[in-house]
């Protein structure tokens, strides 16, 4: 009963507040929230259609769906069938986004707001939820906070990757970009410039490129440090390296980074936040920061040696 008890107890807050804020503009018609999520009906629960439901009906809020979510939500609740669709061809325009699941979800929203400065509130549904902000249990007390301007909002380091060899959909990466040798036994052989002076050829299975976010992902996996969120850095780890002398190195993030990889092999993986493309062996890539950055809104307080404690179990 706990879940729906804070259920019914934050609505009654949401409406007292707006009740009580009648001119905030946050709580104008023209308000638009962004919503993304794990297309997998499993992912579908009714507390989830409960607060898209709530957030039409006492905010008055548009909603605009990520395409495949939308038609997840449709399936479980006819009534969102009028509501609109984002499409890849028109920019975000919302106020808020709202991404439902963990944090898979939330790096796929990221590349479809960050450009347009949209805050994401990630709500999680699955497991750890490292990046997440709250539960679907305390989600209606946090968009009202947020609208109420008290939560915080942190500013991420994306990445951006180019080639000329292999078209990508997708040029950012929020987590890491890493270069992955592909179904074979067969080493690769990445030699790596930094501001185009040399730095090494790494060999191994491959080499992760992370941001502080995503240092606590694949990064930390293969041996890899943790960064602060806020750290100017970018990490290059390699994974399973040939030699004993290869490790992590952290570089400033305003360094352009250019990684050739050759291999006996054909054809070798790069992978962009978990989304990945076949290269052919001898092609080049060239990362470095992006311009902008993702804004993840975050309960004050829950800062990042709570996440670590609370989140990752540190030192237990």
């Amino acid at each position: 009963m706990g879940k729906f008890t804070d259920f019914f107890v934050n609505l009654t807050f949401l409406i007292t507040f707006k009740e009580n804020n009648p001119h905030h503009k946050s709580f104008s018609s023209a308000m638009k929230i962004a919503i993304f999520g794990n297309s997998n009906s499993q992912n579908i629960t009714p507390e989830i259609i409960g607060l898209l439901t709530l957030l039409k009906a006492q905010l008055e809020a548009e909603l605009v769906f990520e395409p495949k979510f939308k038609a997840m939500i449709q399936s479980h609740a006819p009534q969102f069938g009028g509501d609109a669709a984002l499409t890849p061809a028109s920019p975000v325009a919302a106020e808020l986004a709202l991404s439902f699941g963990g944090d898979g979800a939330l790096l796929r929203a990221a590349k479809w707001v960050f450009s347009e400065d949209i805050p994401i509130m990630g709500i999680n549904t699955g497991h750890l939820g490292y990046l997440t902000t709250t539960g679907t249990d305390k989600a209606l007390s946090a968009i009202t906070r947020f609208f109420a301007g008290e939560m915080h909002i942190s500013e991420r380091t994306m990445l951006n990757i180019n080639s000329g060899d292999v078209p990508i959909r997708s040029h950012f990466a929020l987590n890491d970009i890493a270069v992955l040798r592909q179904d074979t036994s067969s080493m690769l052989q990445m030699t790596t410039t930094v501001n185009d002076a040399e730095l090494t050829t790494y060999v191994g299975d491959g080499l992760v490129v992370s941001t502080p976010t995503g240092s606590t992902a694949y990064n930390l996996s293969a041996g890899g440090p943790i960064l602060a969120p806020d750290t100017r850095c970018i990490i290059l780890t390699p994974v399973s390296p040939h030699t004993l002398n290869m490790r992590p190195l952290v570089i400033d993030d305003n360094a352009v980074i250019r990684i050739s990889t050759v291999s006996r092999a054909p054809q070798f993986l790069v992978s962009v936040d978990g989304e990945s493309y076949v290269f052919p062996s001898g092609s080049e890539v060239t990362i470095k920061r992006a311009k902008q950055k993702v804004k993840i809104v975050q309960i004050p307080h829950h800062n990042f040696a709570h996440t670590l404690r609370h989140k990752l179990l540190w030192g237990q």
